[in-house]
């Protein structure tokens, strides 16, 4: 996934496309042409169901 900063109003985007290929490369909120610069970042947000993978679950003790 790529991420593009405007230039002019500093407006982020995401895209799985690279600027080059965009149909309209042109930031969402100020209309302006994007930089030919972009970068690229990881895919996988953080999210609830992510995190609850990543725990290391182990049954609750028997007190009884």
């Amino acid at each position: 996934m790529y991420q593009f900063i405007c230039p002019k109003c500093g407006g982020r985007s995401y895209s799985a496309s690279r600027l080059s290929t965009l149909k309209n490369p042109e930031c969402p909120y100020c209309r302006s042409p994007l930089a030919q610069e972009s970068q690229e970042v990881s895919d996988i947000a953080p999210t609830a169901e992510n995190d609850a993978k990543s725990i290391d679950t182990k049954p609750a003790p028997d007190h009884s």
